[in-house]
Parts: C-alpha cells; structure tokens; sequence
C-alpha cells in the first residue's frame, strides 16, 4: 500500500510541475501575443492619423491660400 500511495503522490507530483510550467509557457506566450497585437495596433493608428492628417492639411491647404 505505502509503495502505491509514493506511486500515486510521484504521479500528482508531476502533473502538477508539468501543469505550471505548460501555465508560465502558455502565459508567456499570450503577454507576447498581447504586446505584439498593441505595437502593431498602435503602430496601425500612428499611420492613419498620418495620413488623415496629411490629407486635411492638403486639402485645407488647397482650400485657403493664406496657410500657415
């Protein structure tokens, strides 16, 4: 019985390191999805208010002869 329960206790033991680190890998993968999704988001909305802003100061630009 002592040898089936050290048998069964082993077991738990490892299922249970294996179960933390499949957890830090798996939370370390999905930190690492998150910022790369928020740099290239951020990086996305950078370029669009370039370009919309370009395209008004064009266009306004156009519009009045006196811009600054």
């Amino acid at each position: 019985a002592q040898t089936k329960e050290n048998v069964q206790h082993n077991a738990v033991k490892i299922f249970s390191n294996f179960t933390r680190i499949f957890l830090s890998i798996f939370a370390d993968i999905t930190v690492q999805l998150a910022a790369e999704i928020i740099f290239q988001t951020t990086s996305c909305i950078k370029a669009f208010l370039k370009i919309t802003y370009c395209l008004w100061f064009n266009i306004s630009f156009d519009f009045t002869p006196t811009a600054p």
